[in-house]
């Protein structure tokens, strides 16, 4: 969750930015709820981003499209560990930014030492496998802290299902 310092700074920012937009204390209750989720660099990166490139006032789903745009996705990661697993990697590499993703998808693929001993054609079927995987707990991720508690476990659920 952005530090409030960061928050009100950021919001600051916005109106300054675009100085026809009203701004009522409900609406920034509203943004502070659904923008919990992120970190204070996740949202100043998604602040200045927007700032830089739109010329109204962004909603919470702009400014999460901008913060999705900077992060991993499962074709950079998968691209990450074949050159590890062709390096002759023991272990998985740590990918920052998508630890708990990267798992998750080799998990769903037989772990790393299956992904490692396995040739690259024969991985080249277990893409989807993982991608799928990947992008499951990526959304977990990002979705569930910006979820109002009483919401959480009821999307944990379905996002846990297959």
């Amino acid at each position: 969750m952005p530090d409030p310092e960061i928050f009100n700074r950021g919001m600051l920012l916005l109106t300054y930015a675009y100085p026809d937009y009203d701004l009522p204390p409900t609406t920034m209750d509203l943004y502070r709820e659904f923008l919990r989720g992120l970190s204070n660099l996740d949202f100043e990166k998604a602040v200045k981003g927007h700032i830089l490139k739109h010329k109204w006032f962004p909603k919470v789903s702009e400014l999460l499209d901008i913060v999705r745009s900077f992060r991993l996705t499962a074709h950079d990661a998968w691209n990450i560990l074949l050159k590890r697993a062709e390096a002759g990697d023991e272990s998985p590499p740590e990918i920052e930014g998508a630890l708990a993703a990267t798992a998750a998808g080799l998990d769903a693929v037989g772990g790393w030492q299956h992904f490692s001993t396995t040739s690259y054609k024969e991985l080249s079927f277990a893409f989807k496998v993982f991608q799928e995987a990947f992008q499951r707990e990526q959304d977990k991720e990002e979705l569930l802290p910006a979820l109002p508690p009483v919401l959480q476990a009821a999307a944990r659920n379905a996002l846990e299902e297959p």
